[in-house]
Formats: C-alpha cells, sequence, structure tokens
C-alpha cells in the first residue's frame, strides 16, 4: 500500500500517522494484525516526511528507522509488544505461508488506553482521521481475518466501524498476558479459518 504526505504528516512537531507495515506484498495479505495504536512516537524531526514514506513501504527500512528513533531515546531498540508482535507475524507468516499487515485501530502513538482517551479530547481530529486511515487500510487490503490484540483494541474495532467490507475476526488476548498456548490456538484457528 502507498501512502502520501497527507496520509502520515499532521505537523512539524506532531508524531506522523503509521498507517500499516508488511514485510511482503500487502496485497497478498490474507490477516492483519491491529493493536490499539503504536506507542513510539516517530516525528518530522526524526525523519522527513519523504523518508517516512519511504520506510513505511519497506519493512526493513521501517525497523531501522524506528531503533534509531528508540536508540535516541535511550530505550531498547525494540519494546516488548513490538518484539511480540514480530515474533507473532513471524510465526503465522511461517505457518501459514502469507504475508500479515501490521496495523492499529488509532494509527496515531499513544502509550496506552488512558493517553489515548487524554488524546480524544485534546486532538481530536488527529485522532478520527487516525482512526479512518486505519479502515482505508482494511479497505484497501484483500485480508480475509483480522486479529485485534487485546480488549481494548477488539471494543475500539466493533466500536469504531463504518460498515466496512466483511471481514472475519479473530479475538487474541493482548501479547503482554498470552503464552505460548495461545498463540498455538490462534495459529490452529487461522489455519481452519483460511482452509
Amino acid at each position: 500500500m502507498e501512502f502520501s504526505k497527507d496520509d502520515v504528516y499532521t505537523d512539524e512537531k506532531t508524531p506522523y500517522l503509521r498507517p500499516c507495515l508488511c514485510k511482503g506484498n500487502s496485497e497478498g495479505a490474507r490477516i492483519i494484525v491491529a493493536g490499539l495504536t503504536p506507542t513510539t512516537r516517530i516525528t518530522p524531526l526524526d525523519a522527513p516526511v519523504e523518508a517516512y514514506l519511504e520506510a513505511l513501504s519497506d519493512y526493513y527500512k521501517f525497523i531501522r528507522l524506528y531503533e534509531s528513533v528508540r536508540n535516541k531515546a535511550r530505550q531498547n531498540s525494540a519494546s516488548r509488544i513490538r518484539a511480540r508482535i514480530e515474533s507473532l507475524v513471524d510465526l503465522i507468516e511461517a505457518e501459514l505461508k502469507t504475508p500479515v499487515i501490521e496495523t492499529n485501530i488509532y494509527t496515531y502513538p499513544a502509550k496506552d488506553d488512558k493517553e489515548l482517551k487524554k488524546l480524544r479530547r485534546v486532538k481530536k481530529r488527529v485522532i478520527a482521521r487516525s482512526n479512518s486511515l486505519f479502515w482505508r487500510v482494511v479497505e484497501a487490503s484483500n485480508a480475509e481475518i483480522i486479529i485485534p490484540l487485546g480488549a481494548a483494541a477488539a471494543r475500539e474495532f466493533e466500536l469504531t466501524n463504518p460498515g466496512a467490507r466483511e471481514i472475519k475476526t479473530i479475538h487474541m488476548k493482548h501479547l503482554c498476558v498470552c503464552g505460548d498456548k495461545a498463540v498455538r490456538d490462534l495459529i490452529e484457528r487461522l489455519k481452519k479459518s483460511l482452509a
């Protein structure tokens, strides 16, 4: 999927929106994994918009940019959730032989549900725009299944659905609280659903 400056840029100090990532060809992706929000803020001060857009179209460039931003902030190169999402996506791709689109119900970064609630009041337009961008990704994809990660993502997926195309939903606990058995169960459910 391709995005423009108008899709991701708000102003010089506001974090970019993060529509989606995909290691392979997003047109061939049969599954979408959707968190609530990205947590790492990447702003125009971290990368010019052209470089950010280029990174969105190349998964590995994006990861290098992401790690650079986190390292500059003296954080681990990957958040705990980012590492778990990458592991989950790698497993799905290996087991089901399909690219996976990674996205968030709100494409504007927030550290958690509590911060998102506050942002809804102060940055109402940007938050609404970020959710519209998520639904544009869903509509433009050929995915057959979406996996909201955690109760908050599942709730917001249902609440904000504008009557999007029919897509099967398989809920999963937040990656912070689910273990290997939950992930294996998810893989089996995906195999059955895509058979």
